[in-house]
């Protein structure tokens, strides 16, 4: 009923231009849908891929990350365990620095407490020997004269300590050969007056 309604005061001619305008119009339209769909359903495969790459991105870095944390933990705990052995070691070695006075106080040699012993004056052909020794001088003999192609004699033997050793030797320097030798007849003089000196004092 509303097309004759539509159409009244209207020449036939003007209900087909009508017709055909609102016909060509709709056909303009869906066209026009049809595209708007295909871009839509471009724009959502487009969409659907690059979630997948932010996803797989994501993931990803999430993983990096998770490796480096957890290798920077190892490495931590790694630096934490040696620190502890570190710190036992020098906690250690502390005690025993600390212990180390005692120790040697207690600690007894050959010829009393540790440090002192015998300063000997070995001779051997025209040279003379400086030495310490907290042992029995015969026993150092003993030592000295393997593959000696002559006996080393003792000259004189005093009580006293390395610092007395190197006493003696630096009184001998005019007269040095070699490492603990010395020329000797000069110093065996020396020696001989010393000792002269010391027991006339002791009498």
């Amino acid at each position: 009923m509303w097309l004759p309604e539509l159409t009244s005061g209207m020449t036939e001619r003007d209900v087909r231009e009508e017709y055909y305008r609102v016909v060509n119009s709709a056909r303009y339209l869906e066209r026009w849908v049809q595209k708007l769909e295909s871009e839509n359903l471009k724009l959502s495969h487009e969409r659907s891929k690059l979630e997948e790459l932010l996803n797989r991105w994501k993931r990803s870095r999430f993983s990096s990350r998770r490796l480096d944390y957890a290798a920077l933990e190892m490495r931590c705990e790694d630096l934490e365990m040696a620190n502890r052995v570190l710190e036992a070691e020098v906690n250690k070695l502390r005690a025993r620095l600390a212990d180390r006075p005692r120790r040697l106080a207690e600690k007894p040699g050959p010829k009393g407490p540790r440090g002192e012993g015998t300063v000997y004056f070995f001779g051997l052909r025209d040279f003379l020997k400086v030495g310490f020794t907290t042992r029995d001088v015969n026993d150092r003999i003993r030592d000295l004269s393997t593959g000696t192609p002559e006996p080393i004699t003792l000259i004189a033997a005093i009580e006293g300590t390395h610092e007395t050793e190197r006493a003696w030797q630096r009184r001998f320097k005019p007269w040095h050969h070699e490492r603990e030798w010395f020329q000797r007849a000069p110093c065996e003089a020396i020696i001989a007056a010393e000792l002269k000196e010391a027991s006339s004092d002791r009498a």
